[in-house]
């Protein structure tokens, strides 16, 4: 058995050192056919130049010639009919083919499988099978997950390497189609000649979907399912909660959830609504557009100051959290802003619930009576700071409330107060 194994590994030696001989004999060749062609060209170049010998060359001594250089060819040829090669060129040599083996591995590859192969543009049309926008996507997710993308392109490609890329670029062209493209190739030069592999994609309005949604949207896995399933109790409770799990509202403000709460899901409502008036809450995306008072890093100590919390700590909101309409009266100050002078709130049984005048801090100029209703006999005695009102609201507002308005930003930036649960009409 010692023996069997010594010649196997013997063998393999001698393939290795034969696989080494002949690639760097084959880089070796390629090296030399080039400098041979550059030296013809030179020599053309010179002969050109030379005057013509006066004396013409005999045949014997053409033969002579011949046979001096194939002399010389064969003592510099060795066994393999390949030129022999010195010790230092052979060191060289096995360098410049280890560079180019490293180099060739770290390069990502990709190939098309059967499937991409029926999509190329170069299947005739009749046997062509385009690909779904979807097989790009999970191309896309795999040059960037690699192994722990939920879907992998195997199906109708192979990308090897994919830690090698240095960047993904997609490149969407709007009301190009493919008719258009082959109608008016010459004028997509650029295109022909820098992508090898072009491939016929169904278009996504074919089946009812859209580009954004093929390419953005990821549809779960089996897995996926199952743990969705057991953690929220219906595929319907995740996708709801997926919006505030997501949503900037709960990581920006003090909001206590329970484990295992399920009661903004629940079927239970009130028997006013016909569905969760949670679903009418703005997500933390909307207020930032809205330009709602958020209470964000940074803007609290320049943009947002003086301004406080409905609370210092929320209760999750459910179908049942109460709802009450607020509306802000201002008026102009010397300062040249509109200040508060009035704040009315009402709960969802158009009851009253808060209701007070507001002197400003400044001196008013100008009360907007034709559009806010104050005058100046209403503000005569009026006491009450934007800091008493302020105490007010978040002693009364449940920690739970949802704050309903018109233009709801404009109001809380009045009251200098942020609240997460708002619905604005």
């Amino acid at each position: 058995m010692k023996h069997k194994s010594s010649k196997r590994i013997e063998n393999k030696k001698k393939k290795m050192a034969a696989l080494l001989e002949i690639s760097g004999l084959n880089e070796f060749d390629r090296s030399l056919k080039k400098v041979q062609m550059n030296e013809a060209n030179n020599s053309n170049i010179i002969t050109e130049l030379e005057p013509n010998i006066k004396k013409p060359r005999t045949e014997a001594h053409i033969h002579e010639t011949n046979k001096e250089s194939h002399l010389t060819d064969e003592a510099e040829l060795g066994p393999s009919g390949k030129p022999k090669l010195s010790g230092l060129e052979l060191q060289e040599l096995k360098r410049m083919l280890r560079e180019r083996t490293k180099k060739l591995r770290q390069q990502p590859v990709f190939k098309l499988r059967e499937m991409g192969v029926n999509a190329s543009l170069e299947t005739e049309i009749e046997n062509r099978v385009p690909l779904f926008l979807s097989d790009l996507q999970h191309l896309i997710m795999y040059s960037q997950l690699g192994h722990h993308s939920p879907y992998s392109p195997a199906r109708w490609c192979a990308l090897e390497k994919f830690n090698r890329l240095s960047t993904t670029t997609v490149l969407i062209i709007e009301n190009i189609r493919l008719y258009h493209f082959l109608a008016h190739e010459s004028a997509f030069s650029f295109l022909g000649s820098t992508f090898e592999n072009k491939l016929e994609i169904l278009a996504p309005n074919s089946h009812d979907s859209d580009t954004v949604k093929d390419l953005s949207m990821v549809p779960l896995t089996g897995t996926q399912v199952k743990k969705f399933s057991n953690e929220f109790g219906t595929l319907e409770a995740a996708v709801l909660k997926s919006s505030e799990i997501f949503d900037t509202v709960r990581s920006l403000f003090p909001i206590e959830m329970k484990e295992n709460s399920q009661n903004c899901f629940s079927n239970n409502l009130p028997p006013t609504d016909r569905f969760p008036r949670t679903q009418l809450l703005l997500s933390g995306w909307q207020m930032v557009e809205e330009n709602f008072p958020l209470p964000i890093k940074g803007l609290m100590e320049n943009k947002y100051v003086g301004y406080v919390l409905t609370k210092d700590k929320y209760k999750d909101v459910t179908p049942f959290s109460r709802m009450f309409g607020i509306d802000c009266e201002m008026c102009k100050t010397t300062t040249g802003e509109l200040e508060l002078t009035r704040v009315s709130v009402v709960d969802e049984d158009f009851n009253i619930f808060y209701d007070t005048l507001v002197k400003p801090e400044n001196k008013i100029i100008d009360y907007l009576t034709r559009f806010s209703g104050i005058t100046h006999k209403m503000m005569k005695n009026i006491k009450t700071k934007l800091q008493d009102v302020q105490q007010d609201l978040r002693k009364l507002l449940p920690s739970d409330a949802i704050l309903v308005g018109q233009s709801l930003g404009n109001d809380l930036h009045a009251l200098k107060m942020m609240h997460p649960y708002v619905i604005d009409t």
